[in-house]
């Protein structure tokens, strides 16, 4: 692999793990030692969203196809996502249940 790839994989799975943090799947807690200073993050990982705001419950799969058919572009391009829409929501003003 080539030092320039190598770093825009690292680019990306930064930039998606940023994406998945902002939507509410992942939360990142900093790691203090006994001196206080920074030693790390603790990550930690949710099945749902920590929110139920529907542009995020809907923009995270999205922006998760859209990374796999990247990734797969260089096999065929006549890769197809369909239909990406809310089945569930419970929480807010509002539930819903398609």
């Amino acid at each position: 692999m080539k030092r320039g790839n190598a770093k825009q994989g690292k680019d990306l799975i930064t930039a998606r793990m940023k994406e998945l943090e902002v939507c509410g799947y992942v939360f990142r807690q900093i790691k203090h030692g006994a001196n206080g200073h920074f030693t790390g993050y603790d990550y930690h990982v949710f099945e749902q969203p920590a929110h139920k705001n529907e542009y995020y419950i809907i923009h995270v799969p999205t922006v998760a196809a859209l990374t796999v058919y990247d990734m797969c572009k260089a096999l065929s391009h006549r890769i197809v996502i369909e239909e990406i829409k809310l089945l569930e929501k419970r929480g807010g003003k509002k539930d819903f249940v398609r």
